[in-house]
């Protein structure tokens, strides 16, 4: 999932892969999560592998799941 510069998404999100350009209000579970320098998050988020580049934006808590097959499981 891309959440492209401009875009907004309120809600949860759950994904394989999310990448934050825009920005986010609710959490997100992802195996990974990768917060460009443009991506404004006020989210908690739960992953197994985080990236975030200079100038990204977090309001919320980073959490690691050891097992990463629950993040996405519905």
């Amino acid at each position: 999932l891309i959440i492209d510069k401009g875009a907004r998404v309120e809600g949860a999100i759950t994904a394989q892969d999310v990448v934050v350009r825009g920005s986010t209000k609710g959490s997100i579970k992802a195996n990974r999560v990768r917060l460009e320098s443009t991506a404004v998050v006020a989210s908690d988020i739960h992953h197994a592998s985080f990236c975030a580049e200079e100038g990204a934006r977090i309001h919320g808590s980073l959490t690691f799941a050891d097992d990463a097959a629950s993040l996405t499981e519905h």
